[in-house]
């Protein structure tokens, strides 16, 4: 059984919530990035999706291990 019934889904839903809860992340510690141009941060962040396809934030690591 298909969740996405939508052919658009992907632009019209998921897209925009990624940038909507970037754009909220980014508001809520801009104070704490380092303001220096010759270096640059780099964050690993963890969505999941719910059994009626919402978008939810799990967490954000500050020094992501690879």
């Amino acid at each position: 059984m298909k969740k996405v019934k939508d052919t658009t889904w992907l632009d019209t839903y998921l897209r925009p919530a990624f940038k909507r809860a970037f754009t909220h992340l980014v508001m809520m510690s801009k104070d704490l990035y380092l303001k220096e141009s010759n270096v640059f941060e780099l964050f690993g962040l963890d969505f999941m999706l719910d059994d009626d396809l919402n978008l939810w934030f799990i967490e954000c690591n500050a020094s992501p291990v690879f």
